[in-house]
């Protein structure tokens, strides 16, 4: 099943092409539209996910989604979430890698990497990091959710003026490296189907 999709999905990920000012307005698009972009995420991946740390911590801390609404609006995005860090709502690198235990709000629990899995995700593949910091966790990947990082990508390079480096060429060819990454990917797994999880 995972195969399958990934298939399909593979096809429309590889037809579009980004230009440098396509992916400037489109950042600047998502810019304009950050607080509006994050109060939908809470409201769907944490407070509609009651599987979330963040769920957790968020009610603990009496945030119902009216109230964070109303800090964010107030406040802007920047401030809000540095008063979420203060009332407690954040989690820390090692408790997300699970080598200490959530502490606050008279909770004691220790999180996985798997807790935060987002449900709206679909799971095209899956990766392991490296585990340079620690365990090595298992990550997967949602070929619309790489897409929607590659104008970030292609303007970081643009900003180091690496578009024309040996490795990108070719602006078209960088789709953000990711045409020759998941080329790679789909040769390796051609050969390796039974390593995706049906």
């Amino acid at each position: 099943k995972m195969y399958a999709q990934f298939s399909t999905a593979l096809r429309g990920y590889l037809k579009t092409r980004l230009t440098l000012p396509q992916t400037r307005a489109l950042v600047q698009e998502r810019l304009a539209a950050r607080q509006e972009n994050f109060l939908r995420l809470a409201q769907r991946a944490m407070f509609d996910n009651p599987s979330s740390p963040y769920h957790l911590l968020l009610t603990r801390a009496g945030f119902t989604p009216e109230r964070l609404r109303a800090l964010v609006t107030q406040n802007g995005l920047e401030r809000a979430l540095h008063t979420l860090r203060q009332e407690g709502v954040y989690i820390t690198f090692d408790e997300w890698k699970g080598r200490a235990p959530l502490k606050r709000f008279g909770i004691e629990r220790l999180l996985t990497p798997r807790d935060f899995d987002n449900p709206f995700q679909t799971k095209h593949f899956y990766t392991e990091s490296g585990g340079s910091t620690g365990k090595s966790v298992r990550m997967a990947h949602d070929l619309a959710r790489n897409a929607a990082f590659a104008p970030h990508t292609m303007l970081a390079s643009a900003a180091q003026d690496a578009l024309d480096a040996p490795l990108l060429q070719h602006a078209e060819q960088l789709h953000l490296h990711r045409h020759r990454h998941v080329a790679d990917f789909v040769e390796e797994q051609r050969t390796a189907v039974g390593q995706f999880e049906a």
